[in-house]
């Protein structure tokens, strides 16, 4: 029985191999789909995804540019990467905090 997150990832349109090189070389831990891919094959909204680093990892700007322009190769569309830190560890603001936790759909954990 196919379940829904094996359905999201067939509608990313990236391997596996592929999402865990790209979270090994980034050094993530999991990366989630927040929300829910648009089933309009015209829809332009970006995928967002919610990224978990592993342990002491910090990244610049430059690093978080650079990862969100790969992403966006590997799913052949615009991404918006989110810091599992910025929402959890940094965020006082608990209903933005609940209401991303409660729409990811992991797609990759290590």
């Amino acid at each position: 029985m196919r379940t829904s997150v094996d359905m999201t990832k067939e509608r990313l349109r990236v391997s596996q191999d592929e999402l865990a090189a790209y979270c090994k070389r980034w050094r993530i831990a999991e990366i989630s789909l927040i929300g829910s891919i648009p089933t309009d094959v015209g829809a332009d909204e970006p995928f967002e995804f919610l990224v978990r680093f592993q342990p002491d990892v910090m990244r610049r700007y430059a690093d978080a540019v650079a990862m969100e322009r790969e992403l966006a190769e590997l799913v052949g569309r615009d991404v918006e990467v989110v810091d599992y830190r910025s929402v959890v560890d940094w965020s006082d603001n608990y209903i933005r905090r609940k209401a991303i936790l409660e729409s990811t759909q992991t797609v990759y954990a290590a």
